[in-house]
């Protein structure tokens, strides 16, 4: 009875030492940590960088700026447009002469509306190149999270279905942005074809 009850007692250490050892980290003597090598995907959520972060703020500031001096610079303009047009429509004309005035205010027209095509695109040029140039500031931001983190994806937090609580960067991007970055430019500046779909 106490052979056997020894040989149990035995065969169960020797288990559990077998056990223990399979647990152990190579040479450390530390238990293994469960480690996930599969890829890692980061949340940014990049309309709040833009529209929050100091030089996003900054940028549409400026952007807003020059929407207002378009008022400025072409709202006298436009206003006599339409003066031109009421005075013809109240006028008592032949229709020969209706029509030569029409044709000749519609052609006024159209070149206005270029001229202030025109000063939008250049607008949108320098947006559009304040965007690049804050990116160019955002990658090496985002290259130091990803490597601090283990994750090899970041993706735009708005198409994502589901994540954990830490997989989303943007406050740590914004505060790491605002500090190396608080203001840039916006200059009139024609945009490429890709944005004009020219």
């Amino acid at each position: 009875m106490k052979s056997k009850s020894f040989s149990a007692v035995a065969a169960l250490g020797l288990a559990l030492s077998i056990a223990a050892g399979q647990s152990l980290a190579q040479g450390n003597g530390h238990p293994a940590v469960a480690v996930s090598h599969g890829p890692r995907t980061l949340a940014i959520d990049l309309e709040a960088i833009w529209s929050n972060s100091k030089v996003g703020k900054d940028i549409q500031r400026q952007v807003d700026v020059y929407m207002a001096g378009e008022h400025k610079q072409f709202g006298a303009e436009g206003d006599a447009l339409r003066k031109e047009y009421m005075a013809i429509q109240q006028q008592t004309l032949s229709p020969n002469v209706r029509d030569e005035k029409m044709n000749a205010l519609r052609a006024k027209q159209a070149d206005f509306q270029e001229k202030v095509r025109s000063y939008e695109m250049l607008v949108r040029g320098g947006e559009f190149k304040a965007r690049q140039q804050l990116e160019q500031v955002l990658d090496p931001i985002l290259d130091t999270i990803m490597r601090e983190r283990g994750a090899d994806t970041v993706v735009n937090k708005r198409v994502l279905v589901r994540s954990s609580g830490d997989a989303d960067i943007t406050p740590a991007v914004m505060q790491q942005l605002d500090r190396k970055l608080s203001a840039l430019r916006v200059e009139l500046v024609k945009p490429p074809a890709s944005v004009t779909g020219g």
